[in-house]
């Protein structure tokens, strides 16, 4: 979330962009959120960040109409953490001419086709690493955080829609990516 955050303040041509939630208040959105903002930040300290939450994961038609209202605000890039509504993300995002961003999963070849890119979990180091603890007998119940570092979290830009990312930007990112895995860069998370 931290590189979508970057990429949209790099990108923007409005200095606008946004966030749709399913609900609010839940911990593990709120802190992926709080990396968007930062990653926002980072690079345009001066971005407007609209959070607006379309109060279902499933309904489609709240999400889209969420969209709508944050892109008549100006917004031209939008990220979501809304489950199986975010396809009303991502025709908003289609039928207005903006960008957004796949969340949780690599959501890059939705039919929309304005997925720019893609912040995914990639479950395996987990379920490995746990499996291995269980196995040893050494497993002790407790929250881990896997990140970049450990392989469970990537940043994904649609091979598609590539060339519409300026080469700065790409350089950014891998650049951005590279620090986070070698933890010369602390992306911003709320603790469980």
């Amino acid at each position: 979330f931290y590189l979508a955050g970057m990429m949209a303040g790099k990108m923007t041509k409005t200095g606008i962009i946004a966030e749709i939630g399913g609900i609010p208040n839940i911990p593990s959105i709120e802190s992926t959120f709080k990396a968007f903002d930062a990653g926002a930040r980072a690079v345009r300290p001066d971005i407007q960040i609209k959070k607006v939450y379309a109060g279902s994961f499933e309904d489609q038609a709240k999400a889209k109409q969420a969209t709508e209202a944050v892109i008549a605000q100006g917004a031209d890039f939008i990220i979501h953490q809304a489950n199986n509504a975010a396809q009303g993300v991502f025709d908003a995002a289609k039928e207005k001419h903006v960008y957004a961003f796949g969340a949780n999963a690599d959501q890059n070849s939705n039919s929309a086709g304005s997925v720019i890119a893609s912040a995914t979990i990639i479950a395996d180091p987990a379920f490995l690493e746990l499996a291995k603890e269980v196995q040893a007998g050494t497993y002790k119940g407790s929250i881990t955080a896997f990140g970049m570092d450990k392989g469970a979290i990537d940043f994904v830009i649609n091979p598609n829609l590539e060339d519409k990312v300026p080469a700065d930007v790409l350089k950014l990112i891998v650049d951005t990516k590279a620090a986070i895995k070698g933890g010369k860069v602390d992306v911003p998370k709320d603790k469980f």
